[in-house]
């Protein structure tokens, strides 16, 4: 994908506006995922409703939700747990 091009649909979100997607490869590694949470986090807030804010993480739901509850910023920002990475294939690799 380039950007500007089309996504395929993701759940609970909106299409009326765009969206500024992070994919996190694997949350185990802290200071990489957390830092990238802090910079999109400066992002939506610095740009309000104008986007749409989402990390995608390859983690199983408990561990997405258990690092959400350690870290701040996630409070803006739309995380989807993908443990199998089917959301990456089907963005990132189309298939």
């Amino acid at each position: 994908m380039k950007i500007g091009d089309s996504a395929p649909s993701l759940e609970n979100l909106s299409s009326d506006k765009p969206a500024i997607v992070s994919f996190l490869r694997h949350i185990g590694y802290r200071p990489l995922v957390d830092k990238t949470l802090r910079d999109l986090s400066e992002l939506a807030e610095k740009h309000g409703d104008t986007y749409q804010h989402v990390m995608i993480a390859h983690g199983s739901e408990k561990d997405v939700d258990d690092w959400i509850k350690e870290v701040n910023g996630a409070e803006i920002i739309k995380v989807i747990s993908d443990p199998e990475p089917e959301i990456y294939r089907t963005i990132v690799l189309k298939k």
